[in-house]
């Protein structure tokens, strides 16, 4: 019995029934006699006190910020990029008309990059296979006039290969305020030429920055002035958008027959088709379209055999004195960079998940060392873990993600069990509680504490979305002059979503469970604060019964669970226990149940990532959903001869035991019965056990 004190009779009703409950429970809890059927606490009450429990505090992270450059630059580090490939080299050849590979692109960076960069391997329709390596060639000094020509060449590369095609009044410009960007996760870089030596060609750099700043009047008369000693890029004035290689007369003029019987001449074609009257006398120029540049990674796939039959881009003739240079004239320079957005955007990428697994050795060892670990071996899954769905690429962290969450639901559920607060909670007030733990709020919350943002993969790879370093819109006047900056453009920072944070650190939970299993990721989920730590969790729980199974039970039960060996037999007795023996000093088998769903989750999950590697989360989803749905259980444990040992003083499960069995045995299959639900519950209860 318990009273209530003098003091407070004169207390409000309410105030006065949360002391009784309040009493009821220490006096209980001194006893032993505290079970999930006597909860005198309200639900408002233990979850306020219970969560600011469990939540642990997050600790604040030491972000490593980049260095902040001064312009001009004086010290750059050159890496070549060196391209191969059958199609590519004999264009190359074709082009340069000369000894191939006297001119290569190169990528100079303000700080020195990793080791034994990864040879990235692109698809093109035309070029075929093309092979991209980027070589360590030597720290080289700039003057303040070379810096500003290397910023020039690189915003004119780009303006010619990368400019969206519907902005033509915008173009890149270099912005310098970039370089002081604490965000960024990879060293500023630059796109130059080099010679055969390994010299930045400041020469073909300076020319090509001069022809990038001509009119178009000017560019009409090169184009007519130059014989086309040497292939140029040049466009037709009926089509400016469309641009061509032209290697030089054809020897043919346009009064000559045109191919085909619908014109008489190519004067006639010229004059019908584009309404334009162009001189019979005039030149015909040999050319041909230049070849696909492609936007995204996707658009370069091709069928297997495209490197055995890659066909020759078909040629054209067309009259000189309709055609003008291109801003970007040199085709040498529009071939090496045809796939130079790939390649940085690729490259990037790198760069931004090394940047980041040193971040976490910084932070967190034991995360550190398991990223370091598999990145020695591949990094690809690294890679995978941090690639949003928003990147719209073929792998992106969807399936860790799925595999993650389940992990996270087995440690906190874990966790909440052998935790003194909680280990004498209904299962109801433990999923709540688990449920906030596990939320897209905590987790995102977990994810900025870190110092995650930055290094999230989210932009996908076209003109709207991705622009390479340092470039930014800017407004250009009538006469091609470059205007203000502009700031509502899309090509800005992004920053991740809260649902891209939370799902990026259940992919890194996925991914350490795949590589090293359970216990390092409670290890890690220790050191990150997303569970509670072991040292203010008990090993035991007090509340398990101590009823000891008879032997036919325990028997059952190993064989059951594939021969494993039980270390508290006496789980079992309360395994099999329903809610409707109250007159039985054992709890029922809900808490076990809860902690079961959460075992068979992961295992399932595990053994369909595992098992299924290219199948996408949608149908995993209903894979697992078959795996562990009532009526697979429920056939599971019937078949089994589970309802025999089931403790319960419903009478009418015997019937419903029955009904099924009968449904069995008339085969209407396993989707068309209705399996008494007690039977799944058991069957998790003991896996929980």
């Amino acid at each position: 019995e318990v009273n209530l004190p003098i003091a407070f009779h004169g207390e409000a009703k309410k105030k006065k029934q949360s002391f009784l409950a309040l009493a009821a429970c220490v006096r209980l809890h001194k006893l032993g006699l505290l079970n999930e059927r006597l909860l005198p606490l309200s639900t408002s009450d233990m979850k306020d006190w219970l969560l600011e429990k469990a939540l642990l505090e997050l600790p604040s992270c030491r972000r490593h910020r980049p260095t902040c450059f001064e312009t001009p630059c004086t010290a750059f580090y050159v890496y070549s990029i060196c391209q191969s490939g059958v199609s590519f080299k004999e264009e190359e050849e074709e082009l340069s008309q000369q000894e191939s590979g006297v001119m290569r692109l190169a990528l100079l960076s303000l700080s020195v990059l990793p080791k034994n960069l990864p040879v990235y391997s692109f698809k093109h329709k035309e070029l075929g296979s093309i092979e991209c390596r980027v070589s360590y060639c030597g720290k080289k000094s700039l003057s303040a006039k070379q810096w500003k020509d290397l910023t020039d060449f690189h915003c004119a590369v780009f303006n010619s290969r990368w400019q969206q095609r519907r902005k033509r009044s915008k173009r890149f410009c270099f912005d310098e305020g970039l370089l002081a960007d604490q965000d960024r996760a990879f060293p500023p870089y630059f796109i130059g030429c080099i010679d055969a030596g390994g010299d930045i060609d400041w020469i073909l750099m300076q020319r090509t920055i001069r022809e990038f700043s001509r009119s178009l009047a000017a560019r009409e008369e090169a184009a007519q002035r130059n014989r086309m000693e040497r292939p140029r890029i040049c466009s037709p004035s009926y089509n400016q958008g469309v641009s061509y290689i032209v290697y030089g007369p054809s020897g043919k003029q346009c009064k000559d027959p045109f191919p085909g019987e619908d014109y008489s001449s190519f004067q006639d074609y010229y004059a019908k088709k584009y309404c334009l009257q162009i001189n019979p006398n005039g030149n015909m120029f040999l050319a041909k379209r230049v070849m696909d540049l492609p936007q995204t990674l996707k658009a370069t796939k091709m069928e297997p055999n495209i490197d055995n039959d890659t066909k020759i881009i078909p040629s054209v003739e067309l009259p000189e004195e309709l055609l003008a240079e291109c801003l970007l004239a040199d085709p040498i320079i529009v071939l090496h960079s045809v796939i130079l957005p790939q390649l940085l955007y690729r490259l990037e990428s790198y760069l931004t998940v090394m940047a980041f697994i040193q971040h976490c050795v910084y932070n967190f060892p034991i995360l550190g060392y398991c990223l370091t670990e598999i990145s020695d071996v591949g990094l690809n899954r690294v890679v995978e873990s941090l690639t949003a769905k928003s990147c719209c690429m073929d792998v992106t962290y969807d399936r860790l993600e799925w595999l993650g969450d389940a992990v996270l639901k087995l440690l906190h559920t874990d966790s909440l069990l052998k935790w003194e607060y909680t280990s004498y909670l209904h299962e109801g007030y433990l999923t709540m509680i688990r449920s906030v733990m596990g939320s897209n709020d905590r987790l995102k919350d977990i994810a900025s504490a870190a110092g995650f943002d930055k290094f999230i993969l989210l932009r996908p790879l076209n003109r709207a979305e991705w622009s390479p370093f340092g470039l930014r819109y800017c407004g250009v006047d009538e006469n091609g002059n470059q205007d203000i900056l502009c700031n509502d453009d899309n090509v800005q920072k992004r920053e991740p979503s809260n649902k891209m944070r939370a799902d990026v650190i259940e992919a890194l939970m996925g991914l350490i469970f795949i590589e090293f299993g359970y216990e390092q990721c409670a290890k890690v989920a220790h050191e990150m604060r997303l569970s509670l730590p072991a040292d203010i969790a008990d090993n035991i729980c007090r509340t398990w019964c101590s009823i000891s199974p008879d032997q036919d039970l325990v028997s059952f039960a190993v064989n059951f669970v594939g021969g494993t060996r039980f270390h508290n037999p006496c789980l079992l007795v309360e395994a099999t226990t329903h809610q409707s023996c109250l007159h039985k000093p054992v709890p029922s088998y809900q808490r076990l149940e809860w902690v079961g769903d959460a075992v068979l989750c992961l295992a399932a999950r595990e053994w369909l990532f595992r098992r299924e590697e290219q199948l996408p989360v949608s149908k995993l989803v209903v894979l697992e959903t078959t795996l562990v749905c009532n009526e697979s259980l429920a056939y599971l444990g019937y078949a089994k001869g589970l309802h025999r040992f089931v403790d319960h003083r419903n009478a009418a499960f015997p019937g419903r035991f029955q009904s099924y069995e009968l449904d069995l045995d008339m085969g209407r299959g396993l989707w068309s019965t209705d399996p008494p639900k007690v039977i799944s519950d058991v069957v998790e209860a003991l896996i929980g056990a």
